[in-house]
């Protein structure tokens, strides 16, 4: 029996609130913005990079074929992580990381 791919669509609307976040290289979040529920999250995103590129920046893998809900961009030796999240707080892994504790 053939197996089944699974394929979740993170940008997919939804009646719960997301979150437009940016991350520095070290994963210290920049700036955050409330994605109200029902809004078109990939409309979200590629008005996010294109804003980013007006200022300059590079934006690493802009086909929207391969978008999942996050994209790296580059400027002056600066590498920013760009993405739409389900929470308002970092994931475990990040505050832990950014406590220096254990998650």
């Amino acid at each position: 029996m053939a197996r089944r791919r699974f394929h979740y669509d993170c940008l997919a609307t939804t009646q719960e609130p997301r979150w437009l976040k940016v991350f520095d290289r070290c994963h210290c979040e920049l700036t955050s913005r409330r994605l109200e529920p029902g809004v078109d999250l990939r409309a979200e995103l590629r008005k996010a990079a294109s804003q980013f590129a007006t200022e300059g920046w590079i934006i690493e893998d802009q086909g929207a074929e391969h978008w999942v809900g996050n994209f790296f961009m580059n400027r002056a030796g600066d590498r920013w992580f760009v993405a739409i999240l389900p929470s308002e707080k970092p994931s475990a892994g990040h505050s832990a990381a950014l406590s220096g504790k254990p998650p």
